[in-house]
């Protein structure tokens, strides 16, 4: 099991956008068969969110990864900036917003994915941005 949780961990390590400075993630073991309404749930309740952190520099990037091997982890939903401070007061503040705009969508997630582990990444070294 912990070399499954060292393996998920390095790749997402290499998937996450590289050329920004530290990366909050939450690691998801979700009901896969529900899929398709979380991605749906990220993209219309979560994005919105980010984006306007982002519009405002707190954030630099975001994502949801998933994968179709491996350990119990199979959603990763990070967030990206440049100043650890600033995106960790981010994702606090979103977090509350979800919960005040929308609890419905907020509990339907954490039920479908019930268990889960906070990282935070720092970039040490990678290849240049695309």
């Amino acid at each position: 099991m912990t070399v499954r949780r060292l393996l998920m961990s390095a790749l997402c390590v290499v998937l996450l956008p590289l050329a920004t400075a530290d990366d909050a993630a939450v690691y998801l073991e979700c009901n896969p068969a529900l899929g398709q309404r979380l991605s749906e749930i990220v993209a219309d309740v979560w994005g919105p969110m980010v984006r306007q952190r982002i519009d405002s520099g707190d954030l630099t990037a975001w994502g949801m990864i998933t994968h179709a091997t491996g350990g119990p982890w199979n959603r990763a939903l990070y967030q990206v900036g440049t100043d650890l401070a600033r995106l960790l007061g981010a994702v606090d503040e979103m977090v509350a917003e979800w919960a005040e705009s929308s609890p419905e969508t907020l509990t339907e997630f954490w039920d479908a994915c019930g268990d889960h582990e906070d990282y935070v990444w720092r970039y040490v070294t990678g290849s240049a941005p695309a």
